[in-house]
């Protein structure tokens, strides 16, 4: 499977109130990642996720739909805010079918998130400001070094349920 580009047509709407509320998050970093909640207890509470799901959950049900399945679940999300060299290494995620990211705040497409193939190969991916790239969660991927402009995105592991015949 390719990844695939979902485009949120309520991006410009929600990306006030969604950064507003990552803003208001502790101020804790994770590994080369300027600002993330990945390391908070899973009970904190995260009100942006409240938003992110309520946006989110028409396309993932489409996403469903289009692969044969009725139903959809997610298994854990966390934002990731990267100023000025910061980065994430190449890694993969276990025990989901796809790693999905919603570029929240992108204002330079040369920093998406990069993925490779099987064969080590770079997958070329054109995602914008806005989008969810899902893709499935053992390819290798990264966050590249942030040169001059942050970027802010909400990760999110999740899984396809109940195969229609």
């Amino acid at each position: 499977m390719k990844p695939v580009v979902i485009r949120i047509k309520e991006h410009k709407k929600v990306k006030p109130k969604l950064m507003s509320q990552i803003k208001d998050m502790p101020n804790q970093g994770v590994d080369n990642v300027t600002k993330s909640d990945w390391s908070l207890p899973k009970d904190f509470d995260r009100p942006y996720l409240e938003t992110f799901y309520e946006l989110i959950s028409p396309y993932m049900d489409l996403f469903a739909k289009n692969n044969h399945c009725k139903s959809w679940t997610i298994h854990n999300s966390w934002f990731h805010e990267y100023h000025k060299k910061s980065n994430f290494p190449w890694h993969v995620h276990p025990t989901c079918q796809f790693a999905n990211v919603y570029f929240l705040d992108l204002p330079d497409k040369k920093t998406t998130t990069e993925i490779l193939d099987t064969d080590s190969k770079l997958i070329k991916v054109n995602v914008e400001e806005g989008d969810i790239l899902t893709f499935p969660s053992f390819l290798r991927h990264r966050s590249p070094m942030i040169t001059n402009l942050q970027k802010t995105i909400i990760a999110f592991n999740s899984s396809i349920e109940s195969a229609i015949n």
